[in-house]
């Protein structure tokens, strides 16, 4: 008997895709796809946010084209699965909702059942550009905001681009106030490309940013992000280089997840410093995720626990200092966490 194996190093993209449903999407999209495919095909996982980093996308963009490719049958999903529609196999890229995967070891496509696949909708039509020439003719608003767009590109647009500028204002029912606001924060990235501004575009529309007030809270609230990231870096005294991805996902766990302000997490960074002299996010970590379950969200609380664990342990002999090899290395609330593999894995 003869055995069979492919080994191969390349996705396969069919001629469907080609033929059919690329030259419907826009390039961002293909992009999308193509390294959803590639995840597929060698079995690896990731957030969106992962993929979007890695393509140099924004997270916005890669959740608007799986929801494009799965309007157009290419893609299902049962919420945490993607499951890839191919011409002979099915193959699934799973995205993990809560840590970033390391991808797994290549692995052939297992074969399945072809999900039904919906009939490919025609085309958004756009108006062409002698009909919005029209338009500007007979509307001074939509003038003054092509006249500023050009000036504030710094190039002359475009019938292409001038199509997609009337697009956001008769499609996507932005104001001409707030076109030139999401040019001028796209200009503010580097970002002139008008593929760029459109995907940003539809990221705010699906976020339900319609106004300028709501792109102004959005803007901020992205703000406040940075600071509360560089705030941080320059607590722990991180001067020569940029926070890793490891570490911003710590930061970004101990905000969004467990709930901590930066006041919190330099409290933490304190008694780790007192620990080990050092910074230690994994020491961190076991901190913050043991005041999250203790129910602490305050500086005098997390103080007054801290307080509490060293009075109940005046008489008890000094605890070793904490190294990556140690097991004991943190205890408040009356909780053990003496097993410092459990205490990594803890879920919430």
């Amino acid at each position: 008997m003869f055995n069979f194996k492919f080994n191969f190093n390349f996705v396969p993209v069919s001629s469907d895709f080609i033929e059919n449903h690329m030259t419907m999407a826009n390039g961002e999209y293909v992009k999308v796809y193509l390294y959803i495919l590639n995840m597929a095909v060698t079995g690896s996982s990731a957030e969106p946010r992962v993929i979007a980093r890695r393509l140099n996308l924004l997270e916005s963009d890669v959740l608007n084209a799986v929801e494009f490719w799965q309007e157009r049958g290419l893609l299902s999903s049962d919420g945490s699965t993607i499951t890839i529609g191919a011409s002979v196999n099915t193959v699934g890229a799973s995205v993990n909702t809560s840590e970033e995967v390391a991808p797994a070891l290549p692995r052939e496509p297992k074969p399945a059942s072809i999900p039904v696949q919906k009939k490919p909708e025609p085309a958004e039509q756009r108006k062409s550009a002698a009909q919005i020439s029209d338009e500007l003719v007979s509307n001074p608003e939509l003038a003054g905001l092509s006249e500023m767009a050009q000036e504030f590109l710094g190039k002359t647009l475009t019938n292409k681009e001038l199509e997609t500028l009337y697009w956001f204002y008769d499609n996507l029912g932005f104001s001409a106030e707030l076109i030139m606001v999401l040019l001028e924060y796209c200009v503010s990235k580097g970002k002139r490309d008008m593929r760029y501004i459109e995907a940003t575009a539809i990221g705010w529309d699906n976020r339900g940013i319609k106004t300028v007030e709501a792109a102004e809270q959005y803007m901020l609230s992205e703000t406040d992000d940075k600071k509360f990231l560089y705030e941080l870096k320059d607590l722990f005294g991180i001067k020569d280089r940029n926070l890793s991805k490891t570490e911003e996902a710590y930061i970004n766990q101990w905000r969004d997840k467990c709930g901590m302000s930066v006041e919190m997490i330099a409290l933490a960074y304190e008694y780790c410093i007192l620990a080990t002299n050092k910074l230690s996010f994994q020491y961190m970590d076991s901190i913050i995720r043991n005041w999250k379950k203790a129910g602490i969200s305050t500086v005098e609380a997390a103080e007054k626990d801290h307080e509490d664990f060293k009075n109940k342990n005046k008489n008890k002999p000094a605890p070793k200092k904490f190294s990556d090899k140690d097991s004991s290395v943190y205890k408040s609330g009356g909780t053990d966490y003496s097993d410092f593999e459990r205490r990594m894995n803890a879920k919430y």
